[in-house]
């Protein structure tokens, strides 16, 4: 499995490389750094307990609630790239496209400012203490490969029960908040899935499958949102055009709904093939936990044996012969019944 502070510290300088352009509005850095904290919610509930446990408490409510700042910011950027590229293709939804556009550009901008304020209040700095604490503890034991590979298998195992149910309810026929349950599913899924080990066989197609669902649903999602606003203009005044967009919105929503039907046996694939993965790991960890307490114990029992022994040697002068009825009857030495008494 890829080192969890490597996640952790590639996505905090991602973050911190792509703030200062969201401070200046630009769109890409606020998809990338929205990006960066989905990623990081997703690998820092998988870091051991002791003094980083601290930082990443405090770290945590921070990451939330600048990823909810971007991802307000984000959904009027994507209604507004929206409404340019249906206009370009669709010149009878030109005038409604206008009037949404005029409605979303004020909206925008008060979201970019409250965003920059949010950067503002939040006390980012400690999401370099958080970097610190990856870099000081890349070989310690509470960033180990164990215990950060043993938490992805629970939380791979849970994240995949829950996108099957999600995308098994969402079924074959088209209902926006199934899917859109079914995407969010999908998606976090998916950003566990990358923290897989890159040799793992299914982590590729497995993320690849995750992916493009999670990308056709996103895009019905985006649909969704401005059918949404384009009925609440249209309650408060006439728009011209707005049937014309609101038939466009409807059959794009149709066909990448269809579009996901044909990739949803992949995910339901690859949802197998994590659960599979997840369950075979961790069933395995007991087992090799009983070797390795038996190559420790059996040693320590024939050392305590031998050990009584020769007590009874140098008591009695010579070795009193050993019956199948006394092992029989005997009872277990209590250190080695300690031993081995493995659950």
């Amino acid at each position: 499995m890829a080192k969890v502070n490597g996640v952790i510290l590639s996505n905090l300088d991602a973050l911190h490389s792509r703030l200062p352009q969201v401070r200046d509005g630009d769109r890409d850095a606020i998809h990338d750094a929205r990006v960066a904290t989905r990623r990081l919610r997703a690998a820092i509930p998988l870091v051991g307990v002791g003094a980083t446990t601290a930082v990443v408490e405090q770290a945590t409510p921070v990451l939330r609630a600048l990823g909810r700042a971007l991802g307000r910011a984000r959904e009027e950027d994507e209604a507004l790239r929206l409404i340019d590229e249906i206009e370009r293709r669709s010149p009878g939804a030109a005038p409604a496209a206008a009037t949404l556009r005029a409605r979303l550009l004020p909206r925008q901008l008060r979201l970019r400012r409250r965003l920059i304020k949010t950067i503002e209040s939040l006390d980012v700095e400690v999401l370099d203490r958080l970097a610190d604490a990856a870099r000081r503890s890349g070989v310690s034991r509470m960033w180990a490969a164990d215990p950060a590979r043993s938490a992805l298998r629970g939380a791979v195992g849970r994240r995949t029960e829950i996108a099957e149910r999600k995308v098994h309810h969402a079924g074959g026929v088209y209902f926006p908040n199934r899917a859109h349950r079914a995407r969010i599913a999908i998606k976090k899924l998916r950003y566990l899935a990358e923290l897989m080990d890159r040799n793992e066989r299914l982590r590729k197609p497995a993320v690849r499958a995750l992916r493009n669902a999670q990308g056709a649903l996103g895009s019905i999602h985006d649909r969704e949102m401005l059918l949404g606003r384009l009925s609440r203009v249209m309650e408060e005044e006439e728009v011209q055009g707005a049937r014309e967009l609101a038939r466009v919105l409807e059959a794009e929503c149709r066909a990448l709904f269809e579009n996901y039907r044909a990739m949803r046996p992949a995910v339901l694939s690859a949802c197998a093939d994590l659960a599979a993965w997840a369950r075979r790991s961790i069933a395995s960890r007991p087992r090799h936990r009983f070797l390795a307490v038996g190559a420790v114990a059996l040693p320590s029992a024939a050392m305590l044996l031998a050990s009584r022994a020769r007590r009874g040697v140098e008591r009695n002068g010579a070795p009193h012969p050993i019956r199948r009825s006394d092992v029989r009857n005997s009872r277990p030495i209590p250190e080695v019944r300690h031993a081995l008494d493995v659950r």
